[in-house]
Formats: C-alpha cells, structure tokens, sequence
C-alpha cells in the first residue's frame, strides 16, 4: 500500500512540475523554439490547414500568434513549442462553424500534431492577422 501511495504522490509531483510558468520566456524556452520551429512556420500551418480543411478557400477572420511554448498535454510531450490560430471556415455541410482556436505542436522543424478543442496550450496567446490562410490555395 505505501509503494502505491508513492507512485501515487510522485506522478502528482511531475503532472504540477509539468504546469509551472517562469513568467517569460527564458533562455530554454527560446532555444527549444529555434530548435523546432521553422522560420516559415506561417506557411507550414497553412498547408497543414489546406490538406486538412473541407473547404480552405471559405477561410475567414484568421488569426495566427507567434511561436510561444504551450502546455500541449502530457501524451503531446507537456510543455511543447506551439503555434496557435483561429480562425472561421465552412464545415462538409457547407455552414460556418464559428470561430475556433488550433494548436499547431512543433518538433524537428515540422508540425509534429495539430489539435483543436483543449486549447490550455493557446491560454495567454496573442494574435496577428493571418491573410495567408485567407487566401490560401485549396
């Protein structure tokens, strides 16, 4: 019982290590940016977008943040190099879905997995508009 216990209290420990901020973004956070986001990030998430959506050339309101670390989840590796965006385009019925935030995790100078609905990792983000995925090619 007391082994369990420790389990139990050591993952606690890790899972609160994991969601710890510094309050800026320090020396490790902006290597661990450099490292795995692209300098062309902006186009990356936007091919991502036009392989992904039903209808990109419906893209509208667009917006895109900066490259930040993020709380992705602890499967996405815990606190990851993002990219977020919002953005409103049309679902396979053909109707706006209304506004929605996207996290793009990078890892080796790609998008290692985008996700949208639990968006912790997009909490402090801020944006700039995003005409390239207005006008993006499908």
């Amino acid at each position: 019982m007391k082994v369990f216990q420790g389990v139990i209290l050591a993952a606690a420990g890790l899972v609160l290590a994991s969601c710890t901020t510094t309050g800026g973004q320090g020396q490790g956070e902006a290597a661990s940016i450099a490292g795995n986001v692209p300098p062309n990030y902006r186009g990356a998430v936007v091919e991502n977008l036009r392989q992904s959506l039903k209808d990109p050339y419906s893209v509208r309101s667009a917006e895109i943040s900066q490259p930040k670390i993020g709380f992705a989840g602890l499967l996405r590796g815990g606190n990851v190099p993002v990219v977020c965006a919002k953005f409103n385009a049309r679902n396979s019925f053909g109707a706006y879905t209304g506004v929605e935030e996207h996290v793009f995790v990078f890892k080796g100078g790609r998008i290692f997995d985008s996700y949208s609905g639990m968006n912790a990792a997009c909490g402090d983000a801020a944006y700039a508009p995003f005409p390239e995925l207005e006008r993006a090619p499908g």
